[in-house]
Order: structure tokens, then sequence, then C-alpha cells
């Protein structure tokens, strides 16, 4: 019995040796390099600030690039630099101190934190206050910013907006070229200019009276104050659109 004692601890000792070795294979780095699986980085969640105090964002070689600080609130606040995600090279929006992100962190050799090696992709606020436009909806599309100038340029090329219906363009002033000049209202201006001829026609057809050498139009003076009404507003902007403006 003493001997059958003595192999069933030897036994035991190598299943404990056996499953140590299984748990090792098993284990996360082990198993990566069974399947292949390469450790390529990482999503970290982050608020987008400025741990030094500086500047949020912050344009970088010439303009080439540009890099958003943040921190990770989910290890102690640790902070990061990482490039600003432009979707397209086209949809600059630059995000605000507070607003929440997500960036992939890359690994390199530097090690995951290295400054510029991430990429933030801001989530579009941080969730306090209203984000959707009125107008968001299956059926529309869009851009939309709060509190922002919004500039749609083409540095270099035409610039061309089409549509199957119409087109709405509204805003507090309309500038097309500049602001020098107000485009007239031309209805406004239409009704007005053919009251004015319909009179002075009515006025002229009217004929004359007294005698030769002090001739009066007859419908004049009861035309004449429409007249000068009219001559008044052409003189005081009254028919100048109030909200389109050009060069």
């Amino acid at each position: 019995m003493k001997n059958s004692g003595v192999a069933m601890k030897g036994r035991r000792r190598a299943s404990a040796a056996v499953m140590a070795e299984l748990r090792e294979m098993l284990s996360g780095d082990t198993l990566r390099e069974i399947i292949e699986l390469q450790d390529h980085g990482e999503v970290v969640l982050t608020v987008v600030g400025n741990a030094d105090g500086g500047d949020v964002n912050q344009p970088h070689d010439d303009k080439r690039d540009a890099w958003t600080n943040a921190t990770e609130p989910l290890e102690l606040d640790r902070p990061h630099r990482a490039r600003l995600y432009v979707p397209a090279g086209m949809l600059f929006n630059a995000p605000a101190a507070g607003d929440t992100a997500h960036m992939l962190r890359p690994k390199s050799r530097f090690g995951t934190n290295s400054p510029g090696f991430g990429l933030l992709i801001p989530d579009g606020g941080n969730g306090s206050g209203s984000f959707l436009p009125d107008w968001w909806g299956d059926s529309d599309a869009g851009l939309y910013v709060q509190g922002k100038k919004l500039h749609v340029e083409s540095k270099d090329k035409d610039v061309e907006v089409k549509a199957g219906g119409n087109v709405t363009v509204d805003g507090q002033e309309i500038d097309l070229g500049g602001n020098t000049h107000p485009l007239p209202t031309f209805d406004t201006f239409e009704t007005d200019l053919s009251n004015f001829l319909t009179l002075l026609l009515t006025v002229l057809g009217a004929g004359t009276q007294g005698s030769p050498v002090a001739q009066t139009l007859t419908a004049l003076a009861g035309a004449l104050a429409q007249l000068q009404t009219f001559i008044a507003n052409l003189g005081s902007g009254t028919y100048h659109s109030q909200k389109v403006k050009n060069g």
C-alpha cells in the first residue's frame, strides 16, 4: 500500500505539471502564436482635452497634418496626442474640449503611447446636449454643425450644386461674390412700374386743356401723387432685396 501511495502522489504531480503546461498553451500569447494572430493595437475611449493646458487641436508640419490632444479616462487620464481623423480628406471639424472620441492606437516598436501614432475619431459631442438636427431621418442627409461657421470651399476648382428638385438657400443675408450691391425685388418693382406706366399712358391719353400758350395735361393732377411716390421709391431703395447682395 505504501508503494501504491507513492505511485499515486507521483501521478498527481505529473497531472499537475500537464495541467500547467496546458494552461500555458491556452494562454493569450501562446494561443495567438498558434492561430497566427498578431497584436496590431487597440481601440480606446478618450476625452478630448490637453492635459498640459495648451491648445486642444494643433496643425502640424506646415498644415499637412492635424493633431488632437486627449486623455484616456480608464487609464487615470493618461494623455495622448493623435492624428485627427478627417473623413475622405475633406470633412474638417475640430473636436472641442470635453468631447468624447475613440482612438485607434496601433502597436509600434516605440510603444502604443507614442505621440502621433494614434488616429483620433471624434464621436461628435459629449452626449450632454442635443446633437441631431431637426431634419434628421431616413430620407434626409446633409452637413450640420452647432456653434461653428460652416465652410464649403474648393481651393482651386469649381463648385457645383445640382438637384433634381428645388434648391433652397436661406439666411439672414446671402452674399453672391460680395455684398456691395443689393439685388432688386423684381416682383414689387414690376408691379409698381406697371402702375406707373398705366398712369402715364392715362395722363398722356387724356389730352390737354388751356390756351395754346399754357397747355395742361388734364389727368396729371389726379395721377401726380402716385407718380411722385414711385419716383421716390426708386431713389430710397424700396426695391432693394434685404437678403441677397452681390459684388
